[in-house]
């Protein structure tokens, strides 16, 4: 299994900062965890200025992608202040 930052913002911004261009990445915070850990070095190192911060007891978001060998992919997304905004949505409505 691999690791990897990836989604078309981060790449474009990698670019942009590797040419030397000007460019912001506009992305969710990461948890205080070693995935958040990774994100942030890896921003780091590859010079990308970015709104991401560092959001202390959360968990960092990700995206498992699962591919076969008929070049299909599945992406099964973990965001964990969208589950809690989900599930404290639920508690306000009448019978849910």
């Amino acid at each position: 299994m691999a690791s990897s930052i990836a989604a078309d913002g981060p790449m474009v911004a990698t670019v942009l900062a590797a040419l030397g261009q000007p460019g912001l990445l506009i992305a969710n915070s990461v948890g205080d965890d070693l995935g958040g850990e990774q994100v942030s070095e890896w921003l780091a190192r590859f010079r990308v200025a970015t709104t991401a911060g560092v959001e202390a007891g959360h968990t960092t978001p990700r995206i498992v992608v699962v591919g076969d060998g008929q070049d299909t992919r599945t992406m099964f997304p973990y965001l964990p202040a969208s589950l809690r905004a989900w599930r404290a949505s639920r508690t306000r409505q009448p019978g849910a």
